[in-house]
């Protein structure tokens, strides 16, 4: 009886440190993994239209994917430093006035965060504008990338890529994945 006892608890012993391996692995894993951080804002506009006031919500919801890389000279260092790479931004913006169930627009944009770089997005009866929330940096120009081209907008109001050139030559892409209006 004594033999069978003790392969019993060298089986469970080899179950325990079997799951805590799995568990250590699964966390290191997990920590090399990129990190993601989902925010949802919700901004209320009033606008006239035909003399009468409308109260409108956007509703943004923003998904920040930040890869994690590590500096080649830390390479078998305990302590790694990371390297700074931008985040990937995914961000949904939908209008809806309430007069109904559904959303009047609708737009999907993704681009690239350097540093502090933030966006500010609103409808607007003719597309989508855009600004830039930090202090010492203003958009100059906003160029839709057509066939190779470059056609000057103010606004982001189709689908497709655009180039936003700030006042101090800094050049970013915004890639407008959907733009839909539902209005009826």
């Amino acid at each position: 009886m004594k033999t069978k006892n003790k392969k019993y608890n060298t089986s469970a012993l080899s179950f325990l440190i079997a799951v805590f391996l799995f568990m250590f692995i699964l966390e290191n894993a997990v920590a090399q993994n990129n990190s993601v951080l989902i925010e949802t804002v919700i901004k209320q506009n009033e606008t006239f239209q035909k003399g009468k006031k409308i109260i409108c919500k956007q509703f943004e919801t923003q998904t920040s994917e930040q890869p994690i890389l590590f500096k080649k000279e830390d390479r078998y260092k305990l302590n790694q430093d990371r390297r700074n790479i931008p985040q990937n931004i995914t961000k949904i913006i939908m209008l809806d006035n309430d007069k109904d169930t559904d959303y009047e627009k609708k737009a999907s944009l993704v681009y690239k965060r350097k540093g502090e770089e933030l966006y500010n997005f609103n409808f607007t009866s003719k597309g989508l504008s855009v600004s830039s929330l930090h202090s010492q940096k203003t958009i100059m120009d906003i160029y839709k990338v057509v066939n190779n081209s470059f056609v000057e907008t103010k606004l982001l109001d189709e689908a497709g890529l655009y180039k936003v050139i700030f006042t101090n030559g800094e050049k970013h892409l915004i890639d407008v994945k959907t733009y839909e209006t539902f209005e009826s």
